[in-house]
């Protein structure tokens, strides 16, 4: 899930909230897939560095 920076010095941020794969499809390129495509909707709305959101 892709999510916008909440304070108005961070509009070239985007964040990573969450990246699951279910495990009968691990270990077969769709989280790089998955992340390869947030990178290009992120571009897509002025975001340059996407951050990963804390485990909690």
């Amino acid at each position: 899930m892709l999510a916008s920076a909440f304070n108005e010095n961070g509009n070239f941020r985007g964040m990573v909230e969450k990246l699951l794969v279910s495990p009968e499809h691990r270990k077969k390129g769709n989280a790089g897939a998955m992340m390869r495509k947030l990178e290009e909707v992120a571009r897509q709305h002025g975001k340059l560095l996407l951050v990963a959101a804390a485990r909690h």
